[in-house]
């Protein structure tokens, strides 16, 4: 159970960091 809440958690955060990435290459967006 932890290691599957721990998984959302990463992906999570994965997600958001490829967003930022995203953003900061387009600025217009």
């Amino acid at each position: 159970m932890t290691a599957i809440l721990e998984r959302r958690e990463s992906e999570s955060l994965w997600g958001r960091f490829c967003n930022w990435i995203t953003s900061t290459e387009n600025p217009s967006i």
